[in-house]
C-alpha cells in the first residue's frame, strides 16, 4: 500500500476591531465566531485519511493578540478529541522571525508576521512545511466543507494532467443557496466597481467542464490545495494588500507552475456580517494590487491577457481610468481624507509597485532555500512544535 502523505489543513482566523481595510470581516473580540461551524464539518469527514489542522490567529491590532488567542483556544477545546489541532499566533511568528535560522537569511525575517494577508498565507505554508507536510489545504474560518471534501481535495493532487504534474488545485465557492456565482449589478456599471461580472464570466467558463481539470486564471484563497513541489518553490507576496490568492497563482505561473480548477472541489462560503470594511478602502486596495500585478507580470515577461477574463481584464491601463471613475462615484470628502483622493491612490499604487516589486523578487528567490532549511532542520522543527499550541487530546 502506498504511504499516506502528511496532510495539513490550515485555517487563518481574523479578529479585532475593524478600523481599517486590513481584513474584510474580522470577528469582534467578544463576537460570535464562524470557526466552530467549519471545525464541525472537518470533524465529520467520511473516509478521510489522517490530517492535521493548524489554526492561525491574526488580529487587526497587535494589542488584541492575547485576547484573540484565548478566545480561539476556548473555541478549539471541544474539538481536541476529534481533530489533530495546533494553534499558531503572533507569538509563534515572533519566535520564527527571531530564530537563528531565519536571522541567517537577512532579507526574510521582516516578512515573517501574523499581519497582512500575504504574510499570514506564507506562515500557512512555512509552518506545515517544517512539520513535514506533503499536502497543504487552505480553508477560511467562514466556510463549511462537505463530508467528502478531504477525499475530493486529494483526488488529483500529484497526478498527471497531460505532460505536467498537478501541484495546485482550487475549486469554487458556493453561497448559502449552493450557487457559485456572485450577485451582479445592472449592465453598464463600471467593471472595476463591478468586478463580480468578470469573476462570474470566468467562473462560468471554469464550471462548463465539470468532468475534468483545466488550468485556471482565478483561484479562491479559502479553497486551495498545495502539493509539496509547489509550496516548496512558490511563496505568497508579503506586500500584496488584497487578492493574495490570485497573486499566488500569478507567482506560480512566473515560476513555471500553474493551478488547476476542479469544479467538484466545492466549499460553502458563508461570510459573517459583523461589519464590513469600507468599499472605498477595499477598492483602493484592489487598485493597488491590480497595478502591482500588471507590473509584476510585465517584469516577468508574461502577458496580463493570459489571465482573462479575470483578473486579466483589470490588468491594463484602461483599468486605471475605470478605477478613477469608480472611486469618484462612491467617494466623499471624509473618505478622501481617510484613504486619499482617487488621483492620490493611483500615484500611491505606482509608488507601491516601484518600491515593493524588487523586494518580492528577492523574497521569491530566497523562498525555496528557506523551505528546504525548515524541512531539514530538526532543531527548528522541534522548537517550533513547542511554540505552536497543540490541543490534541488535552
Amino acid at each position: 500500500m502506498p504511504k499516506t502523505p502528511s496532510i495539513w489543513v490550515v485555517i487563518p482566523t481574523y479578529w479585532g476591531r475593524s478600523g481599517r481595510a486590513l481584513y474584510d470581516h474580522p470577528t469582534p473580540l467578544q463576537g460570535q465566531s464562524t470557526l466552530p461551524r467549519l471545525l464541525d464539518s472537518l470533524a465529520t469527514q467520511i473516509n478521510a485519511p489522517d490530517f492535521n489542522v493548524l489554526v492561525l490567529v491574526a488580529t487587526v491590532h497587535q494589542q488584541e493578540n492575547e485576547i484573540a488567542r484565548e478566545r480561539v483556544i476556548k473555541l478549539l477545546a471541544p474539538y481536541q478529541d476529534k481533530l489533530k489541532l495546533s494553534l499558531a499566533d503572533a507569538r509563534t511568528a515572533e519566535w520564527i522571525r527571531g530564530s537563528s535560522l531565519m536571522k541567517s537569511l537577512s532579507k526574510l525575517p521582516s516578512s515573517i508576521s501574523m499581519q497582512g494577508y500575504g504574510n499570514i498565507r506564507n506562515l500557512q505554508l512555512l509552518i506545515p512545511a517544517s512539520m513535514g507536510a506533503e499536502v497543504i489545504i487552505a480553508l477560511d474560518d467562514d466556510e463549511v466543507v462537505p463530508k467528502d471534501y478531504l477525499t475530493r481535495a486529494l483526488k488529483w493532487i500529484g497526478k498527471k494532467l497531460g505532460n505536467r504534474a498537478v501541484t495546485g488545485v482550487g475549486g469554487p465557492y458556493l453561497d448559502s443557496k449552493g450557487c457559485p456565482y456572485l450577485p451582479e449589478p445592472e449592465m453598464g456599471t463600471n467593471l472595476f466597481a463591478a468586478k463580480s461580472v468578470l469573476i462570474n464570466q470566468t467562473m462560468r467558463e471554469l464550471m462548463a467542464k465539470p468532468d475534468r481539470l483545466i488550468e485556471t486564471p482565478m483561484v479562491f484563497g479559502g479553497n486551495m490545495v498545495f502539493q509539496k513541489k509547489l509550496f516548496s518553490r512558490v511563496c505568497f507576496d508579503p506586500a500584496i494588500p488584497r487578492g493574495e490568492d490570485i497573486d499566488y497563482l500569478i507567482n506560480a505561473r512566473i515560476a513555471g507552475e500553474s493551478f488547476s480548477f476542479d469544479p467538484e472541489l466545492v466549499i460553502s462560503h458563508l461570510p459573517p456580517r459583523h461589519y464590513e470594511s469600507s468599499e472605498y478602502g477595499k477598492m483602493k486596495q484592489d487598485l493597488i494590487r491590480f497595478i502591482y500585478e500588471r507590473e509584476k507580470l510585465l517584469l516577468a515577461g508574461l502577458n496580463p491577457s493570459d489571465f482573462s477574463p479575470y483578473p486579466g481584464c483589470l490588468l491594463d491601463e484602461e483599468a486605471i481610468h475605470l478605477a478613477l471613475e469608480a472611486l469618484s462615484a462612491i467617494g466623499s470628502e471624509a473618505l478622501a481624507e481617510r484613504f486619499g483622493t482617487p488621483e492620490e491612490i493611483v500615484q500611491e499604487a505606482r509608488n507601491f509597485a516601484k518600491y515593493n516589486l524588487p523586494r518580492y523578487f528577492e523574497f521569491a528567490k530566497l523562498w525555496p532555500d528557506v523551505i528546504q532549511d525548515v524541512q531539514n532542520n530538526r532543531n527548528f522543527k522541534n522548537e517550533l512544535e513547542m511554540k505552536c499550541i497543540s490541543l490534541e487530546g488535552q
